[in-house]
């Protein structure tokens, strides 16, 4: 019961500011710190009062994930200590690392598959409502397309869970909606990451033919053609267009962006490039940015932040490959997913300062860890029960 509420109130977080930053409301920040709030108490009260959820000797790799959440928000403190800002702003910034931690928390309670399944779910429920927010919010700022884009990233970071949903009807629906909204936001590196990830998801499927992973590819992109034509002709958006301009217009200057954030870590004493500079400072060093999380990590918090962040990619992956060996193809898939769009849109992006964008991950992540475990669990019960099935009936022979 709790995981369902925790990932409804999870959700809703994440529904509030879409609604907050989209312009559709003022402001979510009074009800989004409740929700943190009332997360504090019962992740407390589980830790406290629920010893069933201990993870046995043989499985401390499953810790891994939580553990650098843990390590990440203790140095995000740290730095918080330092620096002012508002209460809505280190929501946003706290939010990543702790949706790590109170997913895991809540997920590791989960007793049966059929819970894990339903969260998948609910999940394509959010899908449905962070696109209709989407698409009002391009609807109120029509004619002007670069006007909150960026909040194409709620939408983009569902594909984990829609791809691993037991109903082929609401993968497909799933995934039109995402790519609807990714074409109208013209953002290529969503597209980019999308296209890998389902390139990957069919090249994976063990029980899938070449010939019928080859027959869904180009039906993908015939209707990537079709959506493209649709949205030239009608809204005047072309988001091919500005991938094959991808070379010639550096990714619309994140080439030079990354150049003067290489800039200004050449100027970096020892002190800096350890523990590095303030959270933010770099718009104020270099205009816009670096758009590009490695080098934001590496300026804004140094060598040691960097290791923890690239932590999160080493633990995501070796998950993933956990999930793989132990039959559990599904898990695999999510955090595979999860993890090639976390690396290839962190290039163009600077999702980790913009964590809720991320949260999806760390939920998908999270999921596909503590279902593992649990289905790792329940093979080892019934391995168990039948070899004492085989025992006793091998007592009874001798007898």
């Amino acid at each position: 019961m709790w995981p369902i509420i925790s990932t409804l109130l999870l959700d809703a977080y994440v529904a509030l500011l879409s609604l907050q930053v989209n312009g559709v409301v003022a402001s979510t920040d009074g009800i989004r710190l409740y929700i943190i709030l009332f997360f504090a108490a019962e992740c407390a009260c589980i830790l406290l009062f629920k010893n069933s959820n201990k993870m046995s000797s043989t499985k401390v790799s499953v810790n891994t994930f939580l553990g650098t959440a843990v390590i990440y928000t203790l140095y995000i403190v740290a730095y918080l200590m330092i620096v002012r800002m508002s209460t809505g702003r280190m929501l946003e910034i706290l939010f990543f690392p702790l949706c790590i931690i109170i997913t895991h928390i809540n997920y590791r309670q989960v007793k049966d598959m059929k819970t894990f399944d339903r969260i998948i779910d609910i999940q394509f429920y959010l899908l449905l409502v962070v696109a209709a927010i989407f698409f009002m919010a391009q609807i109120m700022h029509r004619g002007d397309y670069t006007k909150n884009i960026n909040t194409v990233y709620y939408v983009v970071f569902t594909l984990p869970f829609i791809l691993c949903h037991d109903k082929k009807r609401k993968r497909n629906i799933g995934l039109l909606i995402i790519l609807l909204c990714v074409f109208w936001s013209t953002k290529r590196a969503p597209l980019i990451a999308i296209g890998t990830v389902l390139l990957f998801a069919y090249k994976d499927k063990t029980n899938t033919s070449a010939l019928k992973i080859i027959s869904r590819i180009i039906m993908i992109v015939a209707l990537a053609l079709l959506l493209n034509y649709i949205f030239d002709k009608y809204l005047e958006i072309n988001i091919l267009d500005r991938l094959l301009k991808l070379g010639s217009d550096g990714g619309s200057g994140r080439v030079e962006l990354a150049g003067n954030a290489i800039d200004a870590l050449k100027n970096n004493n020892i002190f800096e490039w350890i523990f590095g500079h303030r959270l933010y400072t770099t718009s104020s060093v270099f205009r816009f940015g670096a758009h590009n999380d490695f080098l934001e990590v590496v300026f804004r918090m140094g060598l040691v932040g960097f290791l923890i962040y690239l932590n999160f990619f080493k633990t995501m992956f070796s998950h993933a490959r956990e999930c793989k060996h132990s039959g559990d193809e599904k898990g695999a898939q999510m955090i595979y997913a999860a993890f090639y769009m976390f690396v290839i849109i962190s290039f163009s992006s600077q999702l980790i300062y913009l964590p809720t964008y991320i949260s999806l991950i760390a939920m998908a992540v999270s999921l596909a860890v503590c279902r593992n475990r649990l289905m790792t669990s329940l093979d080892s019960e019934d391995s168990e029960n039948d070899n004492a099935e085989g025992n006793m009936i091998d007592n009874r022979r001798a007898v």
